[in-house]
C-alpha cells in the first residue's frame, strides 16, 4: 500500500480487521456464551457441593474448601472449552500464562503464602466455623475460613480479618473443642471464718448446679491469707453444651458468693 496516504491506510487496516472479526464472529459469540455458562455452572456446582456436604459432614471449613475447589475446577474446564471454541491455541496460552504466573508469584509472594496457609488450615482443621478461638491477641467466633484470611466476629461485634499466614504461625486456642470446661472463681473471706465449713458448703452448693459436671468434683481450696482476708479459689467443670460458658461462670460466681455470705451470717 505504498500509494495510500495515512488516513487511507487506517481505513484499510480497519476494514481488514472488520473482515477478520466478521469471519470469527460466530466463534467469538460461542466462546462468550461458553464463558458465561462456565461461570454459572461454577456457581451452581459450588452451591450444590456445599449443600451436599452440609448434610453428610460436620467439618464446615472442609466443606467450604471442597465446594470452592469444585467450583474453580468447573470454571477452568469450561474456560478451556470456551477458548477452544474461539479457535485459540490453548497450549500456547497456558505456556504464556505460566511464565506470567512466575513473575506474578514473586511479586505477590506474601499473598500466595496466605493462600497456601489457608488451604493447610482447612485441611488440618484446628477449628471450624462457629468455634470460639483465640489467635494471638484476637479472640472471637469463626464466621468464615477463606483462602486468604480467617474471619472472626469479636465479642463487641467487630469483624476481624486475620491473614491465614498469621493464623498458621500463631498459637491457636480453641475454646469450643471440648464441651466441658473449667470455671475458676476467687473469693475473699474474713480471716476469722471457719474455712473448712465455708469451703465445704461452697463446693456442695456449686456441685448442685445442673450444668456442673460430677467428675472431676468441685474444688474449693485456700490460696493464701493476710491479716485482712483469706483468698479462696473455687474450681468447677461446667457443660457448655447446655449453657454458655459466660453464663455458667457468672452463675457459679453468684452461687459461691451467696453461700460465702451465708456462712458469714451463720
Amino acid at each position: 500500500m505504498p500509494g495510500l496516504n495515512f488516513f487511507e491506510r487506517i481505513a484499510h487496516s480497519a476494514s481488514q480487521l472488520g473482515e477478520r472479526l466478521a469471519d470469527r464472529a460466530p466463534y467469538l459469540v460461542v466462546g462468550a456464551v461458553l464463558f458465561f455458562a462456565s461461570w454459572v455452572a461454577a456457581k451452581l456446582v459450588t452451591r450444590a457441593v456445599r449443600g451436599i456436604l452440609a448434610r453428610v459432614s460436620t467439618a464446615g471449613h472442609v466443606d467450604v474448601l471442597l465446594a470452592r475447589l469444585a467450583g474453580i475446577g468447573t470454571f477452568i474446564v469450561g474456560a478451556l472449552i470456551a477458548l477452544s471454541a474461539m479457535q485459540i491455541r490453548v497450549t500456547a496460552l497456558v505456556t504464556s500464562l505460566g511464565l506470567v504466573g512466575v513473575v506474578v508469584g514473586f511479586a505477590l509472594k506474601e499473598l500466595l503464602s496466605s493462600w497456601i496457609a489457608g488451604v493447610l488450615l482447612l485441611l488440618q482443621r484446628p477449628f471450624t466455623i462457629g468455634d470460639t478461638v483465640s489467635i494471638g491477641a484476637t479472640e472471637g467466633v469463626v464466621r468464615d475460613v477463606r483462602l486468604r484470611d480467617t474471619v472472626l466476629e469479636c465479642a463487641d461485634g467487630r469483624m476481624a480479618y486475620v491473614p491465614n499466614l498469621i493464623v498458621f504461625t500463631s498459637v491457636i486456642t480453641n475454646a469450643s473443642v471440648n464441651a466441658v470446661r473449667r470455671v475458676e472463681i476467687e473469693l475473699a473471706l474474713p480471716p476469722t471464718s471457719d474455712l473448712a465449713d465455708a469451703t465445704d458448703r461452697i463446693a456442695g452448693a456449686i456441685s448442685g448446679l445442673p450444668f456442673v459436671a460430677k467428675s472431676p468434683t468441685v474444688e474449693a481450696a485456700v490460696l493464701g491469707a493476710t491479716h485482712e482476708s483469706v483468698r479462696v479459689v473455687v474450681r468447677a467443670w461446667v457443660d457448655t453444651a447446655s449453657v454458655g460458658f459466660g453464663e455458667a461462670r457468672r452463675t457459679v460466681a453468684l452461687e459461691a458468693a451467696r453461700v460465702a455470705q451465708g456462712t458469714l451470717v451463720a
